[in-house]
């Protein structure tokens, strides 16, 4: 049987979106489910992540890296990102489903060339352009990721 992989950065078992993938999946995929919170019912493996919670010393390099356009650095040394990686790394996955793009180069990393969908909800860009903090510390890391990581997704 083919192996399916869904990863979403959000509490899986309370997100409808990606309770219909799973849903979609199951039964036609030896099915791995990776994110937040419980596991949802039925036949697969859930893989459970744990949400950041960054130390003021993190927040500030956040910030710095953010400001500094350092978002390849910034991404690839998020600790979510990093467990995820950890916890995923050397299986083999015929189609890999994320949601959203903050999920998407880790999706992509695992996927190994196989087909990545994604699930994008909004332009992220553009999601809080109406917080400030949004604007300067995130609108263009989100930028960055559609601009580089978009063109892959199949």
């Amino acid at each position: 049987m083919k192996r399916a992989l869904v990863l979403s950065f959000s509490p899986i078992a309370s997100d409808p979106r990606v309770m219909r993938q799973v849903q979609a999946l199951q039964g036609r995929y030896a099915l791995t489910v990776a994110g937040f919170g419980a596991a949802p019912a039925g036949e697969l493996e859930f893989v459970a992540l744990e949400p950041e919670a960054p130390s003021r010393t993190g927040k500030l390099v956040k910030a710095a890296t953010l400001l500094g356009g350092l978002n390849e650095f910034h991404y690839w040394r998020m600790p979510l990102v990093q467990r995820t990686l950890a916890a995923l790394q050397g299986r083999r996955f015929d189609v890999v489903v994320t949601n959203d793009i903050i999920a998407l180069p880790v999706a992509l990393k695992l996927a190994n060339g196989t087909p990545v969908l994604l699930d994008a909800h909004e332009y992220a860009p553009r999601e809080f352009e109406d917080l400030w903090r949004w604007r300067v510390f995130l609108q263009r890391f989100y930028t960055h990721l559609c601009r580089r990581y978009l063109p892959r997704v199949a």
